[in-house]
Formats: C-alpha cells, structure tokens, sequence
C-alpha cells in the first residue's frame, strides 16, 4: 500500500493543474465594443446584400451566353444551307458552260473560287470561333457561380457567428 499511495498522490496533483488548464481555457475571452460587433453585423449584411446583385448579374449573363448559344446555332444553319445553294449554283454554272457534270464531279474542287465561297468559308471559321467564345464564356460563368455559392457559405457562417 506504500508503494500505491506515492502515485494516488501524484494523480490527485495532476488533476487540479488539467482542472486549472480547462479553467484557463473556459474562461479567455475577448472584450470587443457593441458597436464593433454591431458594425461587422451590418457588414456581413451588406456583403449578403452585394452577392444577391452578383448573383441577378452572373443570371443575367448566363442568358446572355444561353442566347448567344442559340443564335450560333441558327448561323450554323444558315451557314449550312448558304453552303449548299453556293454549291448548287456552281454546279448549274459549270454544267451551261461544260454540259452536264459526272457524279464525282465536287464543285468545291474547281480552281475557281468565288466571292460567296470565300466569305462562306469566313463565316464558317466565325462560327466555330464563336463556339469557343461561348464555350469559355459559359465555362466562365459556371465557376462565378460556385465562387458565389462557396462565398455565400462563409458569408453565414460569419454571420451565424457574429449573432
């Protein structure tokens, strides 16, 4: 019994220092004037109230790129069908001039390039180009989206923290 009471009175030595150590740590704080809380409120508020405007701007501009989309697509079209009438009528030229065409003759072969072609072709590359655009400007969005949603997130947290 000797040997165990030596180490009892250890413990019992150890326990009010943890017990201090809880107390320390129970008891720190913080001293900050009402006002100072009250104006980080009234920010965090604000900054509630400027990701709401951020958020009708992204909106706005993913209709933006929605649409800008949908009229791609319309040229595209238009491109498509302006392509074939160009061809159409180069074949009509060729067979008044040489009589009827064979069925591998390609009317985009001929050497002669006319000015519809040549801004058909133009208009091809601007399109594909504008595809990009929207790609990236789509890709754009998407991302300012999570930023707002993630900024949101935090944007509570504080709050919920400051109240």
């Amino acid at each position: 019994e000797a040997e165990i009471l030596p180490e009892l009175a250890e413990e019992e030595e150890a326990e009010p220092e943890q017990a201090e150590e809880t107390q320390v740590a129970r008891t720190e704080t913080l001293r900050v004037p009402a006002n100072l809380v009250d104006d980080l409120v009234n920010f965090a508020g604000e900054i509630s109230i400027f990701r709401s405007r951020l958020e009708e701007q992204v909106n706005v501009f993913r209709s933006n790129v929605v649409e800008v989309d949908e009229t791609v697509i319309r040229l595209r079209d238009q491109l498509r069908k302006l392509e074939i009438e160009t061809e159409a009528q180069i074949l009509a030229r060729y067979e008044r001039e040489h009589g009827p065409a064979e069925e591998a003759f390609d009317p985009l072969e001929l050497d002669r390039y006319s000015t519809i072609q040549q801004l058909s072709r133009a208009l091809g590359e601007s399109v594909n180009d504008l595809t990009s655009l929207t790609s990236i400007l789509d890709d754009a969005t998407r991302q300012s989206e999570t930023l707002l949603m993630q900024q949101s997130r935090v944007n509570t947290e504080l709050q919920e923290g400051l109240m």
